[in-house]
């Protein structure tokens, strides 16, 4: 999924005719793409996201009223630019900020007008505390998949099961699985907005539950977090959104409008009211409290294209 097709599944959710809604998902596309393939290191730790964010004109970042608008936004490390708000702001009225981000797109000031910038602090990965599988790290069970007509197994986070070949458990030490392929942002080569996930084959003895639909989610909706039952709304998609150190880059991720999501629940499924899979916690926010969720239908892209593996959900 991309942030123009995140901007036309939005467009019954908000007060904006298509032209705008378009040019504004043109806008943080460009952004995204200019911090992954054109920003610095420090740039890229000052600018941690870059996306397509829900707002409410008499509100900041929306919280329990759905957004009239989508807005091109930006994540800034707050300790990094010395931020003195909580919340969001134009970048116009930041004029550092404002300096920087010319920097980022080599020019072309008339992007500028109605980016966003929403203060958070460092993000982080979820993973370890409260895992319900265990295998480089530890975290949870995504969703179920099958391919080449007779294997059947699971999706978790990248992060979660690092190494094919290794075995993965349950919370209790049984064998569930060995990885079969799996990508890590902080361990690949690539050096720009990743996926992080992992497929995992189940031994024999299970089998997978598969049947289920894809989801393509939209500014505002409802989604929940299978094992804990938490939900949110969607606040908005980021095309490039950066968690942990500096190599923790992320493509294709939903931003949820409050934090739902601890560390332990790494690779965990998200759904939409229907039950239809949405994709898998990857890591959160603080201070803007956001869960981050990558994509099903990115990362199910991304391990065809990389691996040959066509998955069945």
């Amino acid at each position: 999924m991309s942030i123009e097709s995140f901007a036309l599944a939005s467009r019954r959710e908000v007060s904006m005719d298509d032209a705008e809604l378009m040019a504004n998902a043109n806008t943080a596309a460009i952004l995204s793409e200019a911090l992954n393939l054109r920003a610095d290191e420090a740039l890229r730790n000052l600018f941690l996201g870059a996306g397509l964010v829900g707002f409410d004109p008499y509100r900041e970042p929306y919280g329990k009223r759905k957004p009239s608008m989508l807005l091109p936004t930006l994540a800034v490390d707050s300790k990094r630019a010395n931020l003195g708000f909580e919340g969001a702001l134009p970048i116009t009225e930041l004029t550092g900020l404002r300096d920087a981000l010319v920097t980022v797109l080599g020019g072309a000031l008339e992007l500028q007008k109605d980016v966003m910038v929403i203060s958070v602090r460092q993000g982080y990965r979820h993973s370890p505390p409260g895992a319900k599988i265990r295998a480089t790290g530890s975290g949870r069970i995504g969703p179920h998949v099958r391919w080449q007509s007779t294997r059947s197994g699971f999706l978790t986070a990248g992060h979660v099961a690092q190494t094919v070949g290794a075995q993965v458990t349950d919370d209790a030490g049984m064998p569930l699985g060995t990885v079969v392929w799996s990508n890590d942002p902080a361990t690949a080569q690539r050096g720009s907005a990743d996926v992080d996930v992992a497929l995992v084959a189940f031994d024999p003895a299970f089998t997978a539950a598969t049947g289920h639909s894809l989801a393509t989610g939209h500014s505002g909706q409802s989604v929940k977090v299978v094992a804990s039952g938490k939900t949110s709304n969607i606040l908005g998609y980021w095309g490039h959104i950066q968690l942990g150190s500096t190599a923790n880059i992320y493509s294709d991720c939903y931003a949820t409008d409050n934090k739902i999501t601890i560390p332990g629940d790494s690779g965990g499924l998200v759904t939409d009211r229907a039950t239809n899979v949405l994709g898998m916690v990857v890591g959160g926010f603080i201070q803007r409290d956001m869960s981050i969720i990558q994509s099903a239908s990115y990362q199910l892209s991304e391990i065809r294209h990389r691996s040959g593996h066509i998955l069945s959900i």
